[in-house]
């Protein structure tokens, strides 16, 4: 019974991410962990203007299962609690026109005080 529960969401997935890489998307892993505060920040484009609506989402490192997602706001800032998801966490951005970008952000007492998050254009 389980693995039916989790059969549509994971046919899902793979369905949506294969239509995303047939129209030119690709998926940007960025292997050095940034060192944050908090797990907020803001989503900019590479020219630096706002990438506005973006799904943020947060997987845990070692399943990469999801744990919470939400919406960057009309300025492109996001928050999630900290506290809730521990010291490490996988961040994934999508948002159509710009390639899925995911970074491994660590929350450190003295780390940066917001993500700043660079989406590229997708070809």
């Amino acid at each position: 019974m389980r693995l039916l529960r989790l059969a549509a969401p994971i046919a899902t997935f793979f369905l949506w991410m294969t239509a995303l890489h047939g129209q030119g998307y690709q998926e940007i892993v960025h292997q050095r962990p940034l060192h944050v505060r908090h797990f907020a920040g803001k989503i900019v484009d590479a020219k630096g203007m706002t990438v506005e609506y973006a799904a943020v989402e947060l997987h845990d490192p070692k399943t990469h299962r999801l744990l919470a997602s939400t919406f960057a706001d009309g300025k492109g800032y996001f928050a999630f609690d900290d506290k809730k998801y521990g010291k490490r966490i996988e961040l994934r951005i999508i948002q159509k026109g710009f390639n899925i970008t995911q970074y491994t952000v660590m929350r450190k007492p003295f780390g940066d005080q917001q993500i700043r998050v660079v989406l590229t254009v997708a070809s």
